[in-house]
């Protein structure tokens, strides 16, 4: 593809694959046809930044940029940090957060970031009251009317279906919770055997849209 028009940029967010390869190739190809000023940043919500940024000639201009699905509906974005960058680089970044509307935190490079690695337990525990039998309308009812904004199986079609969400889980929390993140996987397993919907392609816990626990939930 022609990077040519990159030239002139100060930042560039990319949000290709999770695939460390493919992001350290672009992160090269980016800095070959950008000033040395120019900062750029990753979205990713499983991946350490630390190893993409090995793959730069200028680290110090290198961290990540997490946005949450659906991007135009959810306020968070994580800044993440290695030890490189330069304080001017983190703050441009922020800034630019904030100029999008996003409510902006800035957290350290590691294993699930902050939001990845508190939410390893919600969504664990979900699945595992999911593998005893609970229905899977109300387990999200229940934490609706607890006050959560969508529910952990709503969520997972956040990521475009349980196999994404299998992919990304495992990544985010690796090492910590390596045991809760088996119980997901198998539970998500038996799941798609019994509950899913749709054809055999596209399978999804919820239809298109569903009204649960009184509010109306869509599939991204």
């Amino acid at each position: 593809d022609d990077l040519s028009g990159f030239g002139p940029v100060d930042m560039v967010i990319e949000a290709v694959s999770e695939d460390l390869e493919l992001k350290q190739k672009l992160l090269k190809e980016i800095e070959a046809r950008t000033t040395e000023s120019c900062i750029f940043a990753s979205n990713t919500s499983s991946l350490p930044i630390t190893p993409t940024a090995a793959a730069s000639a200028r680290p110090e201009t290198v961290l990540g940029m997490h946005f949450f699905s659906p991007v135009h509906k959810m306020p968070l974005l994580e800044i993440i940090v290695t030890d490189k960058p330069a304080d001017e680089v983190t703050a441009t970044a922020v800034a630019y957060g904030k100029r999008l509307g996003k409510q902006t935190i800035v957290v350290s490079d590691g294993v699930g970031f902050y939001t990845s690695r508190i939410l390893a337990p919600y969504m664990s525990e979900a699945a595992m009251v999911l593998a005893e039998g609970a229905a899977i309308e109300a387990i999200d009812r229940a934490l609706l009317d607890f006050g959560f904004p969508v529910g952990p199986i709503a969520l997972m079609e956040c990521s475009a279906g349980p196999g994404r969400c299998e992919q990304e889980t495992i990544c985010a929390v690796r090492d910590p919770w390596q045991r809760i993140n088996q119980a997901i996987l198998e539970t998500l397993r038996h799941v798609t055997l019994r509950e899913l919907v749709g054809p055999p392609q596209e399978q999804f816990l919820y239809q298109e849209s569903t009204e649960i626990g009184g509010r109306h939930v869509e599939r991204n």
